[in-house]
């Protein structure tokens, strides 16, 4: 009996202490490693960090026009530390913000993680007269404070969207792989083009407004201010009024147009078409709107002239005939003859035109485009020449632009046929490649890269859209020089035949005659692409616009001292003389006449630098 108290006592005993082991556990626990957490969540009770959002960089243009501002913005934040907001208290905040109480739940839920103390912002952009009517109601709604975001402005709309990108509220995979350092929840970052590419630049620091509350929210005084610090200032090296121009040419039409200097590599237009307003992302909007733009069958988010891969028909042709006379296959009166069709195994290659161009040499095949000469010089270079010389021209990888999604575009050879679909190459898609057709695709930009190494003797310089980089004190700065990233690795006297010929194609009345201008000598190539194939020029007319044939034109000029390129894509543009080269030769005249004669722009220099 006496063993079974001893049993029972030693039973209690233990439970006790164990008991009070848990609970000496917790304590240490709750004290030493969460007591930081729960302190600062205490302090959350009557202090209220309210955030005092950077203002993004301004980007301005060579010019110093803005091309990206900021305007003052009224969002309404919502503190949670204090409230556990039942579904009642969701509906009546959502009646006062007259906004859906399904938007407002699930922008919580998005922020279930987050520490509580830590505002969310549950409507944007709101009007001065809503901004009144809840100040006057603040007593019943103390959980909500209003919060002043400078608001991202885009003066020039939709054409320099190619350009600028966009901004938009960083995601939590964005977060989680740290593709933005800086950034927290909430943030607005950029999500495309300039703005992504150089966010670390224009993203600033946040400022904080320490505001005592009482138990009900309400404000008792404001205890102290960090100001905030603002992005950097970047100046591009594009001209917005030209860039305007060139996307008001296009007038809706599917294409890219790219405009730089061959000397410095600087762009001085990238346009794409059609494209988005960019300031319609710097609110955050609902995943149907983002489906909707997504799904749009003109593609707008598509930058084409860096992402867009085509076939570059006929202006490849000026690779061709630089391997060529590097690999001493022709020279430049080297003749072949031209009747119009080449049997190939058999097989029939056409040239454009019927009945042919008779005997004709490097130069003249260049100024008329003829395919048959360059189906020869296809034949005696053999596919892994010409793709050898074609990535050694910038083709086939990435140009280094500094914008994001940059595509490579593809050079295709044996290797590439046989992982791809396991089968052998075939002559006639030698023959095919030879006049950028057959599995050939670049990107307008690369085509522009080219371009640029042909009128500079050779260079392969980086294009670049950064000239300068101001941070917000106006004391530090960087600029950007000219890189040479890579040579065509050929002859001057190479180069020379091949601008000859190009010039020819505009000023001896070649297929790019339509490109002349009075009083500036132009050299440039034209291009006609097929999308589907056809057996003569007659059934070409009959086909639906998406399967005409994309029009290229790419050109430099002035011929004797080159200090532009322009490169013009239009997609199911059909013959490149007749749709891509009159839109290079207005870009040109808009140039030539605005542009040419300006002095660069010219910023205060810094105590450091003088």
């Amino acid at each position: 009996m006496r063993r079974d108290y001893e049993l029972r006592f030693r039973l209690i005993f233990i439970l006790i202490l164990l008991l009070f082991g848990f609970y000496l556990a917790n304590f240490w626990y709750l004290q030493l490693i969460k007591g930081g957490y729960f302190r600062e969540l205490s302090k959350y009770n009557y202090l209220h960090r309210v955030p005092i959002r950077a203002p993004r960089g301004e980007i301005l243009d060579r010019e110093g026009r803005v091309l990206a501002g900021n305007r003052p913005s009224y969002n309404i934040a919502l503190f949670r530390h204090s409230y556990r907001l039942p579904r009642g208290r969701v509906l009546r905040l959502a009646r006062e913000l007259n906004i859906p109480p399904s938007s407002l739940s699930s922008r919580l839920a998005r922020y279930r993680k987050v520490p509580l103390f830590l505002p969310v912002i549950v409507a944007e952009d709101i009007s001065l007269r809503k901004l009144a009517y809840l100040e006057a109601r603040r007593h019943l709604l103390p959980e909500l404070i209003v919060d002043v975001e400078p608001k991202r402005d885009y003066p020039y709309g939709e054409a320099l969207s190619a350009v600028l990108g966009y901004v938009g509220e960083v995601s939590a995979s964005q977060l989680k792989r740290k593709l933005f350092p800086k950034a927290k929840f909430g943030d607005l970052v950029g999500q495309a083009g300039v703005e992504r590419y150089y966010n670390r630049y224009l993203m600033g620091e946040d400022g904080v407004l320490g505001q005592k509350v009482d138990s009900r929210g309400a404000l008792v005084e404001t205890l102290f201010r960090e100001e905030p610090k603002p992005g950097s200032t970047l100046v591009l090296t594009v001209d917005a009024e030209l860039t305007r121009y060139i996307y008001q040419l296009y007038n809706g039409r599917k294409g890219a147009a790219v405009v730089l200097s061959p000397k410095t590599g600087e762009i001085l237009a990238l346009v794409t078409s059609p494209s988005y307003d960019p300031s319609i992302f710097s609110s955050r909007f609902s995943s149907a709107q983002w489906r909707k733009l997504v799904n749009d069958p003109a593609h707008p988010l598509h930058n084409r002239a860096v992402q867009g891969i085509y076939p570059p028909g006929s202006v490849f042709k000026l690779v061709i005939a630089l391997a060529a006379l590097d690999a001493g296959v022709v020279t430049e009166g080297t003749k072949f003859l031209c009747s119009g069709v080449l049997y190939v195994n058999k097989h029939p290659f056409y040239c454009h035109k019927q009945g042919g161009h008779g005997f004709i040499d490097l130069h003249q095949a260049i100024v008329h485009s003829c395919n048959i000469y360059f189906y020869e010089l296809g034949l005696k270079l053999g596919i892994e020449k010409i793709a050898h010389y074609a990535r050694q021209f910038g083709f086939g990888h990435r140009v280094g632009i500094d914008l994001p999604f940059e595509s490579t575009g593809l050079i295709p050879d044996p290797e590439y046929k046989r992982r791809l679909f396991h089968e052998p190459w075939f002559l006639g898609e030698t023959v095919s490649v030879a006049i950028g057709q057959g599995g050939v695709t670049v990107t307008p930009l690369q085509l522009a890269v080219f371009t640029a190494a042909l009128a500079n003797g050779g260079r392969i310089l980086r294009p670049h859209l950064l000239r300068e980089v101001i941070s917000f004190d106006g004391r530090r700065r960087s600029r950007i020089a000219p890189e040479v990233v890579g040579n065509l690795g050929v002859s001057q006297e190479a180069i020379a035949v091949v601008s000859r010929g190009m010039r020819g194609v505009v000023e001896e009345a070649g297929t790019g005659w339509r490109a002349k201008m009075p009083g500036v000598e132009i050299a440039g190539k034209t291009g006609t692409a097929q999308v589907v194939a056809y057996k003569s020029w007659m059934d070409r007319k009959n086909l639906p616009e998406p399967m005409r044939e994309h029009s290229w034109f790419t050109c430099f000029a002035p011929y004797d001292d080159p200090e532009v390129v322009v490169t013009v894509f239009v997609e199911h543009g059909g013959l490149g003389g007749v749709t891509a080269a009159p839109i290079a030769r207005k870009i040109l005249e808009f140039y030539f006449k605005e542009i040419a004669k300006k002095e660069p722009l010219k910023l205060a220099l810094s105590k450091e630098e003088r």
